[in-house]
């Protein structure tokens, strides 16, 4: 069995990380070094003793995680919420609803001075996000990209059509050709 040493739960061998909070169970016996093994007397001598049956017993964990070292190099596993995007937009969806029943008795009462409030408050919230600093060069250099690229397909476009026009004027006609004036050998051959 492994023990966390973070929320001082036991696991199976087979466990790598604690599943609770992702702490590394395989150093467990690297971890052991960085306790601080007080002698047996310290230990006991801190704690009140009511009889000889006390002294036989051993340490509560509280006494032993008060005297583990602290380690700062620890790597913390992080858990992200596994759920999927159609769970979690659902999710998005009732609350966005549920917020739409808070306001319908307001939108009901007065339509025209809470459509004008929502119109003016939404509007004032989305120029806040876009007139800061780092917004605003990204919002104006992804515009600057994809308007780029757009232009550069429109004047490709129109220079390769005016080529495949000007190709089809330089053609001459010469000769219709029927069926019957085939030879059959270049029939064959073809």
């Amino acid at each position: 069995m492994k023990q966390c040493s973070t929320c001082r739960e036991e696991f199976a061998d087979k466990f790598s990380f604690c599943p609770v909070d992702g702490t590394p169970l395989a150093d467990q016996l690297a971890e052991a070094s960085d306790f601080i093994i007080p002698d047996r007397e310290q230990v006991f001598s801190s704690l009140p003793v009511h009889s000889d049956a006390a002294i036989k017993q051993p340490p509560p964990a509280a006494t032993v995680a008060a005297v583990r070292a602290p380690r700062t190099d620890e790597y913390h596993l992080t858990f992200v919420d596994d759920t999927g995007l159609t769970r979690r937009l659902m999710g998005e969806l009732k609350e966005v609803a549920h917020n739409s029943e808070l306001t319908w008795p307001e939108f009901k009462r007065d339509p025209f001075g809470y459509s004008g409030r929502f119109i003016k408050g939404y509007s004032s919230l989305l120029w806040r996000f876009f007139s800061t600093r780092n917004v605003a060069i990204a919002t104006s250099t992804a515009l600057l990209v994809v308007l780029s690229v757009v232009i550069t397909f429109i004047v490709t476009g129109r220079n390769r059509a005016a080529e495949i026009a000007q190709m089809n004027k330089d053609l001459v006609l010469e000769q219709f050709l029927t069926p019957d004036e085939i030879p059959p050998e270049a029939e064959k051959a073809k």
